[in-house]
């Protein structure tokens, strides 16, 4: 026999119901109910009953084939003006299936809950479904235990304080403290970052450091935000730093030219590495792309997943580290 859930547990559960069934026209099938809120069948006909019998909600219990479906009537959902169109509360779907894998569990549930507000702004008739888009990744960091960190930072970054962080980095055996000014979150590759600028540490006098620090959310082992307020920095341009070179560690700037064969020759053609690019066509099918770069180490990775299909021809110096990488990793399989 399955334990009886605690009242705190069934509450959740039955408000968490009642929301999605009031705020959508949805006709939610007994399974995804249970699946949706964690819990068996039987569980989800209580919730369903309680609805009913508690709050006098007119819910409608039908059949076909295999499947019992649930919903309720759409009489009794509030009928407010319209300010959201069809095309907006679907595009909100689209882009909380194609994120839900970063922002975690928990802020995922009041992303979700945003959107099912929201829908109930649509006109009569008018159905949106979260079915349509779906997102395929790999490699994720798992946000959960990160949550308040997430919101420590957005805090910061919303009331221009200054933050203390505790932070160990992959490679580091301790972690280490120090003070930035949070400026903008972003993601990269199924990771979230944070840009800043490095603020001063109280007792010890300033050094400018040479790039401004990237952090990644999941490396911070504590964040506080202090009392310490700091000027958001009147010319920056997020999208004018990381638009114009290839690479998400923005180091030193250098041009390459890489001679592109095959697939890899479609592949990079059809994107934009940077903004000054260029590309040649060559009398044998092959193409040389120039364009600006930002880090060695990241390119370096990059061209190397290209296989054969992709030689750097300048600058001679970064053919030679390629050169020397691929004999390396030749030793590992010697």
């Amino acid at each position: 026999m399955p334990n009886k859930l605690d009242d705190k547990t069934y509450g959740a559960k039955l408000i968490k119901l009642f929301a999605h069934l009031l705020f959508t026209s949805d006709r939610y099938s007994l399974n995804r109910l249970a699946d949706m809120l964690g819990c068996s069948k039987p569980t989800v006909i209580r919730l369903v009953r309680d609805i009913q019998d508690v709050y006098g909600a007119q819910i409608e219990d039908d059949i076909q084939g295999r499947e019992r479906y649930i919903s309720m009537k759409k009489a009794l959902r509030p009928q407010p003006a319209q300010c959201l169109t069809a095309d907006e509360a679907t595009l909100l779907q689209m882009c909380k299936s194609f994120t839900k894998h970063l922002v975690g569990p928990d802020f995922n549930t009041m992303v979700q809950s945003g959107i099912l507000k929201s829908r109930q702004l649509l006109p009569d008739g008018v159905e949106t479904s979260a079915d349509l888009f779906a997102s395929f990744h790999h490699g994720t960091i798992d946000y959960t235990a990160h949550q308040q960190t997430i919101t420590t930072l957005i805090q910061a970054m919303r009331d221009l304080k200054v933050c203390c962080i505790t932070y160990r980095a992959a490679m580091d055996r301790e972690p280490k403290t120090f003070y930035i000014k949070p400026l903008k979150m972003l993601s990269h590759n199924n990771t979230l970052y944070v840009l800043a600028q490095m603020a001063k540490t109280p007792g010890r006098p300033y050094k400018t450091p040479r790039f401004d620090p990237l952090l990644a959310v999941h490396c911070m082992v504590q964040v506080e935000m202090t009392d310490t307020p700091f000027v958001f920095p009147p010319n920056f341009d997020f999208d004018k730093v990381f638009d114009k070179s290839y690479g998400f560690m923005q180091e030193d700037h250098f041009k390459v030219t890489v001679r592109l064969t095959g697939w890899a020759k479609g592949y990079m053609c059809e994107r934009t590495w940077s903004r000054d690019q260029k590309i040649k066509e060559n009398p044998d099918g092959s193409a040389d792309i120039t364009f600006t770069a930002a880090s060695e180490s990241e390119l370096i990775s990059f061209i190397l997943s290209l296989g054969d299909k992709a030689r750097v021809m300048k600058p001679k110096w970064l053919v030679g580290e390629i050169k020397n990488k691929i004999q390396a990793m030749a030793k590992n399989y010697g």
